[in-house]
């Protein structure tokens, strides 16, 4: 084979780039479609709702295992779970307290992601639920995508790893247009 001039290899480089992305998008207008379908299919059933925003943000954003938490009043507990292991999921579905030490992060209405929860472990060694996340889930990072309706979190979409590695900037931006999606569903 011939050696190609550098703009050529450049422009072959840039226009993968760009097709790269334009699949990408496209992945991300049929997810969110898919979403829409099953929100104006489902009135009144929430957990088909549920379930494809989990399906969905697992396939796109390389999300290990997940859950979409809502809060009652001192309380959360999960409405949906996708590929956790038994005894992590029972745990979720039954819920835990909102111990006044992480009460912050549940009230937030940011995306707030911890990149290995062993540190939050050291720095709060009297919460059981950061324990229970490593211990029984298996888990070391989390991502939190707070439900917010009237500047409130009465919810959450948790996207979880069980190594310890950062979601993207485009990562988090797709699941928290899952986390609106789900809010309008509510």
């Amino acid at each position: 084979m011939t050696d190609l001039p550098e703009d050529v290899v450049e422009l072959r480089h840039r226009l993968q780039v760009s097709l790269a992305e334009r699949d990408e998008l496209l992945l991300q207008q049929t997810a969110t479609a898919e979403i829409l379908k099953v929100i104006n299919s489902s009135p009144g059933n929430l957990t088909p709702v549920f379930d494809i925003i989990l399906e969905k943000a697992h396939s796109l954003c390389d999300v290990t295992t997940g859950s979409l938490e809502l809060y009652e009043g001192d309380f959360a507990h999960s409405v949906a779970t996708r590929g956790m292991n038994d005894r992590w999921d029972q745990y979720l579905r039954n819920g835990y307290a909102i111990t006044e030490g992480i009460r912050p992060g549940y009230q937030t209405t940011q995306p707030r992601q911890m990149v290995d929860m062993r540190k939050l472990v050291e720095r709060f060694p009297d919460e059981p639920i950061y324990h229970d996340f490593i211990e029984i889930g298996g888990l070391r990072t989390l991502l939190a995508l707070p439900l917010v309706k009237d500047g409130m979190a009465f919810g959450r979409i948790v996207a979880t790893r069980e190594e310890a590695r950062a979601f993207t900037e485009k990562q988090i931006s797709l699941l928290q247009s899952f986390a609106d999606q789900a809010v309008t569903a509510i």
